[in-house]
């Protein structure tokens, strides 16, 4: 019989990141459409005029373009070096990109208090401003976005073409120069085999499918992305309202029994597993996110999210970050351990959404 290690230095580890790390606003004020949808994201991308795209600069041109940015952006965080469970939770809250080269010269990650606006320096691009707020609420996100672009467009200039596209560092991005788009729990459909008929229907209309970590990432347990990057927000909105009323149907199918036994395992694999690697504890996640709706899991789906933040750490099937994982998911729905104390929740100011 395997032995489950329940390590203190993990314990340690984790809690340090959590009273280090501020949660973001998305995970503790308003969720229009929590059930439904996790979270909207704006994001917008700029390179300066004069000087070469990230992946051409020499080291002196990458922090130039630091250097004016920081200028530009005075008032945000500026966050260059962190442990790797502080940058985990980062991933998790969808703030930055799994691969973003931290440490690197020039790169940073610019941060407002809230932790609703982060920009990107020297990414794939000069700069990667994006937003990410709580529920469907892609007015909201577009908006903080754009209010952070113009304040930076006050000082700087941007790279266009004669006909006013943005320039990328990758051609085929040029053009508009932003995606939006909103991450989605959907059980009822991928349960009942019509998500993938439905993700092509979407990609036949132009929009995206992706993973829970966006690009080159696939969905699993039930999580999915679908974005833009030719479509309005108000387009896109329109098209999540359409996969929500189909995910309405779907889960009175699941109510025959189904979602109580596929709970229940969830629950067990939880309690009971040596270690999970972020595909299966996604999909167990999935399960007892819908537990919550359901009032199986006694967590509120909101903790469920922030929870989603938690555990996208390690290389894949790494025995060490499996068990660390595994361990964390159990800690959590014991209620030992928590990112959002219940005062922040009941205290924050909510933000006003626009959807």
């Amino acid at each position: 019989m395997a032995v489950r290690q329940e390590r203190t230095d993990f314990d340690s580890w984790v809690e340090a990141a959590l009273r280090s790390t501020q949660p973001p606003d998305w995970l503790v004020g308003d969720a229009p459409y929590h059930e439904f949808v996790v979270s909207s994201r704006a994001r917008i991308m700029r390179n300066l005029r004069d000087l070469p795209f990230p992946h051409l600069a020499s080291a002196g041109e990458l922090e130039e373009v630091r250097r004016r940015v920081e200028a530009a952006a005075s008032g945000l965080m500026a966050l260059d070096s962190m442990s790797l469970p502080e940058r985990a939770l980062l991933v998790g809250s969808r703030l930055v990109a799994p691969d973003f080269p931290f440490g690197q010269r020039g790169r940073t990650l610019l941060m407002d208090r809230s932790r609703t606006v982060s920009v990107m320096v020297n990414e794939e691009d000069h700069l990667r401003i994006q937003a990410v707020t709580g529920g469907l609420s892609l007015e909201t996100a577009w908006t903080a976005v754009a209010v952070m672009e113009s304040r930076l467009a006050s000082s700087l200039s941007w790279k266009t073409d004669e006909g006013g596209a943005y320039l990328a560092s990758s051609p085929p991005n040029s053009g508009a120069g932003y995606r939006l788009s909103v991450l989605l729990h959907l059980p009822g459909l991928a349960a009942s085999g019509t998500a993938e008929a439905e993700a092509l229907l979407l990609e036949s209309e132009g929009l995206e499918i992706r993973g829970v970590l966006g690009e080159r990432t696939r969905a699993v347990g039930a999580y999915v992305q679908v974005g833009t990057t030719r479509r309005t927000a108000g387009e896109l909105t329109e098209a999540v309202r359409h996969l929500m009323n189909k995910e309405r149907q779907a889960r009175i199918q699941l109510l025959d029994g189904r979602a109580d036994r596929a709970i229940s395992t969830a629950i067990s694999t939880v309690g009971s597993s040596d270690g999970l690697n972020v595909a299966a504890a996604v999909r167990c996640l999935s399960w007892l996110r819908l537990g919550s709706l359901l009032g199986m899991v006694a967590r509120p789906q909101r903790d469920l999210d922030a929870l989603m933040a938690l555990i996208c750490f390690g290389e894949a099937d790494e025995p060490t970050a499996n068990l660390r994982r595994a361990h964390l998911m159990r800690r959590f729905l014991d209620m030992k351990l928590d990112w959002i104390p219940t005062e922040t929740k009941m205290g924050s100011k909510s933000i006003r959404y626009s959807d």
